[in-house]
């Protein structure tokens, strides 16, 4: 197999580590010149080991956001180029979402840490004594959450059925030592069962020993944000178990495993302090907001802008949100677009809608951050042909993570516009975990109006929590509902879907969220559509019309709903077995 994905850290491959540079968690001090055993020998040293993964897992999320994933689903496509593997080209040789080596790569400095990074060794019976170090401990939890993260986007991307019948669920290879090149080809996948059991150890490890958040105590200071924590462990539990609820890997639909997910997601919320109002969405790019539980470390610079921002913003305009996606935004008071009782107009399709749709999208006719008008009707400055051959296909471009920063090629630069603007991407984050209470607690209970046992607050009463960040008359739609009886566990299914694809817009839930509910594929291969825009000013007044039209074809078959292992690995490996399909 790959010899990336076998290499065990030795004296050269460490010192290429710390020649990289220092991370901005912790400073080893490397002179250069040391061996393999002086480096394990020097805490600082072998700290930087587990802190190079953080710098891997830094810079990986934040060149990524999940925007990515979201091209290969139904909320996006972009401007330059046809989604290729969305459109026939899926391949265990081509399969764009997968990581395989990185995340290995990972696991592999991670387990070398926990052998020959600790001074003293540590026991899972230990707790925080005076007789030991409590940064040791803290580093010893979050590499047990670093790998049982890892291991976790290794299953949501690899684990699959082994044939049609879906009788045998295989996860991926768990590497829990340090094995020499010639044992890790032999290691087989473990079952998706034993790789649910493995992560959920590592889990109840970072729990035990990670700080519960960094508060700016002396043994919690407040440069170590971005570390593993409790309330990390907690939200990545939830988001784990739902997904091995979910009908793609429960094919049984054993209940036990929905109450599983609602049980950790429930247990998530109690313990950041039960169920809370939501940060204001306006500060969704602010460094310390009130619901982000995981994220990157913060970074300047205004590549997103760069990027992202329409043409006569002086930007590429690279991510196109589809006419999909905007149909999923409801009016302003919750109800469906498509209801018979909406308020939405065809000739006006932009006003009144929810509250995230302005801070999400941009439209034709956007007061886009005060400066210009966005204008994309065929013709216009931001429509294919204007100011860019390669502008929008869509008709939208993606605001969300955008500030307003200039790009490097803005005019207003020179009047003393800043050309930088705050970045982190939230891994996880309380909107989630909320969410992912919504869907397990339904599946479980009666009615999602009506609490589970033991259980402070109901299904219904979490998704008001996210639903009021649409705006302030969001609640209407969902509160009529169920002041009237007809908020069924159906029709309550479909809205916490729907909400999921909003709230996590651009951030690359949607690819996985449809696979994982096995919806059919006449939904996943839905056309992306996009508005085709005509202007009128010929009577004085400015007109416009609309029109669907279809931007981008899909053709997934139903080997997609999991994902191939790397041709090659499996090619040069008898322990490996593929998936069906592929």
């Amino acid at each position: 197999m790959k010899n990336n994905f076998y290499k065990v850290v030795c004296a050269g491959i460490l010192m290429s580590l710390f020649a990289v540079g220092c991370t901005d968690l912790l400073e080893p001090q490397y002179v250069g010149n040391e061996e393999t055993e002086d480096v394990w020998a020097n805490s600082k040293y072998a700290h930087g080991v587990l802190d190079k993964v953080y710098d891997w897992l830094n810079d990986n999320e934040r060149s990524y956001y999940g925007i990515e994933d979201d091209y290969y689903a139904d909320n996006a496509i972009q401007n330059n180029s046809v989604t290729r593997y969305a459109t026939g080209g899926a391949s265990a040789s081509y399969y764009p979402l997968g990581k395989w080596d990185y995340y290995y790569r990972n696991i592999i400095n991670i387990n070398q840490y926990l052998e020959y990074g600790l001074e003293l060794p540590i026991k899972v019976a230990d707790t925080i004594p005076t007789n030991r170090i409590p940064e040791k401990l803290f580093r010893f939890g979050e590499a047990h959450f670093l790998r049982a993260w890892s291991e976790s986007e290794l299953l949501k991307q690899y684990a699959g059925p082994t044939d049609a019948t879906k009788s045998v669920m295989l996860g991926i290879p768990l590497l829990r030592g340090v094995y020499s090149t010639t044992e890790i080809p032999l290691i087989p996948r473990s079952s998706y069962e034993d790789c649910i059991d493995a992560i959920l150890s590592d889990l109840d490890t970072a729990l035990a020993y990670c700080p519960f958040y960094y508060d700016g105590s002396t043994l919690t200071p407040v440069q170590y944000k971005g570390r593993a924590t409790q309330r990390a462990a907690w939200a990545l539990k939830s988001r784990l178990l739902l997904f091995a609820a979910s009908p793609a890997y429960n094919t049984t639909n054993d209940i036990a495993k929905w109450e599983q997910a609602a049980a950790a997601a429930y247990d998530a919320i109690m313990m950041d302090g039960s169920l809370l109002d939501l940060g204001d969405l306006n500060d969704e790019n602010y460094e310390v907001h009130i619901d982000v539980i995981w994220k990157t470390l913060l970074v300047k610079n205004n590549n997103m802008e760069n990027e992202h921002f329409p043409p006569s913003y002086y930007g590429s305009g690279r991510c196109n949100p589809s006419q999909n996606l905007v149909d999923a935004f409801p009016m302003a008071d919750g109800t469906p677009i498509a209801d018979a009782a909406s308020s939405y107009d065809p000739n006006n399709p932009y006003q009144n809608r929810d509250a995230r749709f302005d801070k999400f999208i941009v439209y034709n006719g956007d007061p886009f951050y005060g400066y210009k008008t966005i204008q994309t009707y065929i013709g216009g400055a931001d429509a294919k042909g204007g100011l860019r051959n390669d502008a929008t296909r869509t008709g939208y471009y993606m605001e969300r993570f955008t500030v307003d920063a200039a790009t490097d090629s803005d005019p207003r630069v020179k009047d003393g516009k800043s050309t930088s603007g705050s970045r982190f991407v939230r891994m996880l984050d309380r909107e989630e975990v909320y969410l992912n209470f919504c869907e397990a607690a339904n599946e479980v209970g009666a009615s999602p109006t009506v609490a589970l046992p033991g259980m402070d607050f109901s299904a219904y009463e979490v998704f008001q929590k996210i639903r009021v960040r649409g705006g302030s008359e969001a609640l209407q739609f969902t509160d009529s509902l169920a002041s009237n009886g007809l908020l069924t566990k159906d029709l309550f299914r479909e809205l916490v879907k729907n909400e999921r694809r909003i709230e996590f817009a651009f951030r690359g839930f949607r690819y996985w969220d449809l696979r994982r509910w096995l919806e059919p594929l006449s939904i996943i291969n839905e056309p992306i559509k996009g508005m085709e825009i005509t202007r009128d000013a010929s009577m004085g007044v400015e007109l416009f019309e609309y029109n669907e039209q279809i931007v981008e074809s899909r053709r997934y078959r139903e080997n997609t709903y999991y994902g191939p292992l790397p041709y090659d690995e499996v090619y040069k490996s008898d322990a490996l077995v593929q998936n069906y399909g592929w």
